[in-house]
């Protein structure tokens, strides 16, 4: 029996900042108050240096005093992680949520949120980053983030765009097989005489959807903006 889900999220991330990986965390909170998972230092949002907790305030992520040296890993949002499924940009449905991404090895990383500072991290002796933004409590609507990645001198660099989501919570319509291919020499009988199959169908766009054989995932895929999906199974 094949079983498929769907949940929000836009193209796949790259998994290689995320889950399991070696980078520093640090939670985010509603009040803006940032526990850190590490003794990397912090900063607030004067530019003061410190270590431990740092705390998020208002203002923009481009005040004046950001430069751009050649050279430089510039920060990037890389992944949106929900239910540790890491998507790109575009809607998710729950927002119990992390980011993570790279920068410049050991620089504190600012997390701009719609313009407002809501937390920082430490990106590791690679340039990877994760944050937990799980204790943010989100609002429908659309949401971009920009970063500021400052150096232990102080310097301030910008990343070069912002990344983009969409919170809705509104469930999404269920995900639907269309064909399942090749399936014998009848098509549509249900047989297969070959165990390599491309099984299509159809979600609302920008869903992750997983497929499911006898209650084990065999495979997810991305519905594109016309909300098809396929999934390649070879068994």
């Amino acid at each position: 029996m094949v079983f498929i889900a769907a949940c929000g999220g836009g193209g796949g991330g790259d998994g290689g900042t995320g889950g399991g990986g070696g980078s520093d965390q640090t939670q985010s909170s509603d009040s803006g108050n940032n526990n850190s998972e590490n003794d990397g230092a912090g900063s607030d949002t004067e530019g003061n240096s410190g270590t431990g907790d740092s705390v998020g305030g208002s203002g923009d992520a481009t005040d004046s005093g950001i430069t751009s040296p050649q050279g430089y890993a510039y920060p990037v949002v890389v992944s949106l992680w929900s239910d540790d499924v890491a998507f790109g940009e575009g809607r998710i449905i729950d927002d119990t949520i992390a980011f993570s991404g790279t920068a410049q090895p050991r620089h504190t990383i600012e997390f701009w949120l719609n313009d407002v500072m809501n937390g920082s991290t430490v990106a590791d002796s690679n340039g990877d980053w994760r944050l937990d933004f799980s204790l943010i409590s989100l609002s429908p609507g659309d949401y971009t983030i920009d970063l500021v990645s400052i150096a232990p001198n102080g310097d301030r660099v910008a990343s070069q765009r912002p990344f983009a989501f969409r919170y809705d919570p509104t469930a999404p319509a269920s995900p639907i097989v269309e064909a399942i291919s090749d399936d014998s020499y009848i098509a549509g009988d249900g047989y297969t005489s070959d165990g390599s199959l491309v099984i299509d169908g159809t979600a609302e766009p920008s869903m992750n959807v997983t497929l499911y054989l006898n209650g084990i995932a065999i495979g997810n895929s991305v519905a594109d903006s016309d909300g098809v999906w396929s999934v390649d199974y070879t068994v």
